[in-house]
C-alpha cells in the first residue's frame, strides 16, 4: 500500500461563508507527477566562502490528467469541466488518493493548494475535450513527516 493511499484523487473546498465543506472524487484522474520543491537559502561565509544552506520550506505539486470523457451521464463531461473549472484559484485541500492523508502544513493543519490551471485537450480525436490536465500547487509549505488526523 502507498504511503498516500490507493483510491482517485481528491479535493475539498470550504467556501468562507459556508462551514460545510465541499468534496470532489476525481474518479477518473491519473496522478502525472507529484513534485517536491524545497526552497533554500544560501549563506555563504564572508571569511572562509564556504556555503551553507539552510531550507526554508518544502512546496508540492501534484499534475492530475482527468478523463472527462468517461463521463457518460450525470455529470456529463460538459458539466463536471464547469464544475472543475469553478475551483481555479481557490484554496482547496488536495488528497493524492482519497483514501489516504491530506498533506500538511508545518503546523500540522491541513496545506491549502491552489487549482492553478485546467487545461482541456483532445485524447484521441479532434471533436471532443476528452481531457484535461489539472495543476495544484501548494500555497503553504508542506510536512513530509506523518502526522495524525
Amino acid at each position: 500500500m502507498s504511503i498516500f493511499g490507493t483510491t482517485c484523487p481528491a479535493f475539498q473546498y470550504l467556501e468562507d461563508e459556508d462551514p460545510a465543506m465541499v468534496s470532489i472524487t476525481l474518479l477518473y484522474g491519473i496522478i502525472e507527477s507529484s513534485e517536491v520543491m524545497t526552497n533554500y537559502l544560501e549563506q555563504e561565509s564572508q571569511i572562509d566562502g564556504e556555503r551553507e544552506m539552510v531550507p526554508r520550506g518544502t512546496h508540492w505539486r501534484v499534475v492530475i490528467k482527468y478523463h472527462l470523457f468517461k463521463h457518460t451521464t450525470n455529470p456529463t463531461p460538459t458539466d463536471m469541466y464547469n464544475t472543475l473549472c469553478e475551483y481555479k484559484g481557490k484554496r482547496v485541500y488536495l488528497w493524492l488518493h482519497q483514501g489516504g492523508r491530506a498533506f500538511y502544513h508545518t503546523g500540522y493543519t491541513k496545506a491549502g493548494f491552489c487549482l492553478k490551471e485546467v487545461n482541456p485537450y483532445y485524447l484521441d480525436t479532434v471533436e471532443y475535450r476528452d481531457v484535461c490536465t489539472l495543476v495544484f500547487e501548494s500555497l503553504d509549505t508542506i510536512n513530509q513527516g506523518n502526522p495524525t488526523e
